[in-house]
């Protein structure tokens, strides 16, 4: 099924496995892709002003996406309100440059101290390869990947659990299960961020992936494997697909 935007720009298409992209029709970039909760036909129709995507499956189910791009504190926001965050540490406010920062960061990488006063161990890092990268995140901890980018290099990464999460466990529940409910992190070298997934797929797992991601500098890149809100743990693989230009 297609649909062409108003703009003469943008298309939409879904196949019979349910997956809905939008696409930039003069270059060929997908700009968003979706899941339907059934891998049935999906009928599609872009909005007029393009903001917004409506999905209907044969089993009748209509969906509206939000296809705004929206800016970090207009995320941030959303985030608190509908999920439950826990408090972020200096390193991270500093990290993704978010505010407040602590008084004594000065916007840099700084070591936190406990509450002890002793200085805490910086979290290790791991080389990641293109292929499969296995990993195990305990509860409460993340897995730090390095990889050695170039710019004009494109990647999909994705990062499979083990027993992903189900949306039909609740959270409370997962941990028991051994189920995780993965969150991906991409960053750049001079410390942009450059994605984020949590990627909800109804009926299916919350595994994560970022297709299409254009590194745009030289330099090593931070991937952060971790579960939402680390609230939940297990074995993993973080698999890196690269096309170079």
């Amino acid at each position: 099924m297609v649909d062409f935007g108003a703009d003469g720009r943008t298309i939409a298409s879904s196949d019979i496995s349910g997956a809905i992209y939008v696409w930039d029709l003069p270059t060929g970039e997908v700009l968003h892709r979706f899941t339907s909760p059934e891998a049935l036909p999906v009928y599609v129709a872009l909005s007029p002003d393009g903001r917004y995507l409506l999905s209907g499956s044969q089993d009748h189910t209509l969906i509206l996406w939000d296809l705004q791009t929206y800016s970090q504190e207009e995320l941030m926001d959303w985030i608190t309100a509908n999920r439950v965050v826990r408090e972020l540490t200096c390193e991270e406010r500093a990290q993704y440059g978010i505010e407040p920062l602590c008084p004594e960061t000065n916007e840099t990488f700084p070591t936190s101290v406990t509450a002890t006063n002793e200085l805490e161990i910086p979290h290790p890092t791991r080389n990641a390869q293109a292929g499969e990268n296995r990993g195990e995140i305990a509860m409460g901890d993340f897995d730090i990947w390095l990889y050695q980018g170039q710019a004009g290099e494109t990647l999909n990464v994705h990062l499979n659990a083990d027993k992903p999460a189900t949306v039909s466990t609740p959270l409370d529940e997962r941990a028991a299960l051994g189920q995780m409910d993965t969150l991906l992190f991409i960053i750049s070298p001079d410390g942009n961020l450059l994605a984020i997934n949590d990627d909800y797929d109804p009926g299916e797992n919350t595994n994560s992936s970022v297709e299409g991601l254009i590194l745009p500098i030289d330099g090593i890149y931070r991937i952060e494997a971790r579960s939402w809100s680390d609230l939940s743990a297990g074995a993993y693989t973080l698999t890196i697909e690269s096309v170079l230009p």
